[in-house]
């Protein structure tokens, strides 16, 4: 596998960050993924937005000399020969000794890095993904906004259910309100209306969740972004879990209990049959 650091194609064996890097010592950076169908990227655009918004929270200059990150996710496909992937995109603040406060901006060069992991080919006839989840107790920071490396809950939570034999866990604050799942988004549908938390920073901005509003929208489905409890997220009819590499999924079984009666859902199964579509459409796809 070719990666792209610092200016530099690489075999991945062969690509070195010094032990001094800010990303490496403080979790000190922020990172993006782009899901690209034969070649064509979904929402570049949106991608390039937030990590921008992520770059600028947290005070990072992303260097003026390098190609911008559209730019080298399609070289990264082209290098390795990978029209289907998910392309990771990270920037750390860059390498310095070891101090808490910044470094100086004008002597610390932020460390890129882009990497391209294969992905299944787009397939219109691909049913729902059922996933199985449980619930843990909100630990992460209160600035999820910010697409942080700074994962270590996302990762104790993610271990959690892979112990429980699950797939995912879904996140429910010390006052019972539920925000997300480790790495998706989620949905929960109230006969034909959907309920997702809000955009208040305590959730990452998805944007599958993003397409996903739309979708529904366009279909006739009543879209509420509100609170929920954990109680209501027990007693949905379905819950969905979206994100850039899950597309849509359905939540099948929560706490050992069966969701929408073991399966994908109608309104699961209606949105991934919308959201193929759209995909077909905006990546000249079949």
């Amino acid at each position: 596998m070719i990666v792209y650091l610092n200016g530099q194609w690489l075999p991945q064996d062969q690509a070195m960050i010094p032990i001094e890097d800010r990303g490496f010592m403080f979790a000190d950076g922020v990172y993006e993924v782009v899901r690209f169908y034969n070649h064509h990227p979904i929402a570049m655009d949106d991608h390039l937005h937030r990590m921008q918004t992520s770059l600028d929270r947290v005070r990072i200059q992303y260097p003026d000399d390098l190609p911008p990150l559209d730019v080298i996710s399609r070289k990264l496909l082209e290098h390795n020969d990978t029209p289907d992937a998910s392309v990771y995109w990270q920037v750390t603040r860059g390498v310095a000794p070891r101090k808490h406060k910044f470094p100086p901006a004008e002597t610390t060069r932020p460390t890129v890095l882009a990497v391209a992991y294969p992905q299944h080919a787009f397939d219109a006839a691909a049913p729902v993904t059922p996933l199985k989840a449980i619930t843990r107790p909100e630990i992460r920071w209160a600035y999820c906004a910010i697409k942080s490396i700074s994962l270590l809950p996302n990762v104790l939570d993610a271990q959690a259910a892979v112990d429980a034999g699950c797939d995912e866990a879904i996140l429910v604050r010390e006052d019972g309100i539920v925000t997300e799942a480790t790495a998706r988004s989620v949905i929960i549908t109230e006969g034909k209306t959907l309920l997702t938390h809000p955009l208040d920073g305590r959730i990452l901005d998805s944007i599958t969740r993003r397409i996903a509003i739309q979708l529904a929208q366009e279909a006739g489905y009543i879209v509420r972004e509100d609170y929920f409890s954990v109680d209501r997220l027990r007693s949905a009819e379905e819950i969905l879990a979206v994100g850039t590499t899950t597309e849509i999924a359905s939540i099948i079984e929560l706490d050992s209990k069966p969701v929408s009666h073991g399966k994908p859902g109608p309104i699961a199964v209606d949105l991934f049959e919308r959201f193929k579509q759209h995909v077909a459409k905006t990546c000249n796809v079949k």
